[in-house]
């Protein structure tokens, strides 16, 4: 892991301990993602003049790739003690966006248990959550 990742983890996992309930995350789970990167000070070409001057969030073809963006940040959650280990994460969902004015950067995470009916599975399908 490059050391500019290593120092996110570390601080994202500060984080996690010290907004968690101490809870960890076992099984199967769907997670859901919301990467919110630093917004430029100049307006990227690939975003309209308008839409620009209304501050609103972006999506954004900026690196870190979304796979590597998925990584580091289940990473954190099992360094953190929030998820048993990422193997268990077996939905996953990333957007990756430049934060709306006003906004800060950071990762909005959502977890939920992982159940056959809740993702279009039929109950009989032998599939345990």
């Amino acid at each position: 892991m490059p050391p500019e990742h290593r120092a996110w983890v570390d601080a994202a996992v500060v984080q996690f301990r010290a907004q968690s309930a101490g809870e960890c995350w076992t099984g199967l789970v769907a997670l859901a993602l919301d990467v919110y990167m630093p917004r430029p000070k100049s307006r990227p070409a690939w975003i309209q003049p308008a839409a620009w001057k209304l501050g609103m969030a972006h999506p954004t073809p900026v690196k870190p790739d979304v796979d590597n963006l998925a990584k580091i940040v289940m990473d954190a959650m099992v360094d953190a003690g929030l998820l048993e280990d990422d193997r268990f994460v077996c939905e996953l969902h990333v957007t990756r966006q430049i934060h709306a004015v006003g906004d800060v950067p950071g990762v909005l995470v959502t977890v939920e248990t992982w159940t056959p009916e809740a993702h279009g599975w039929p109950a009989s399908s032998g599939i345990v959550g």
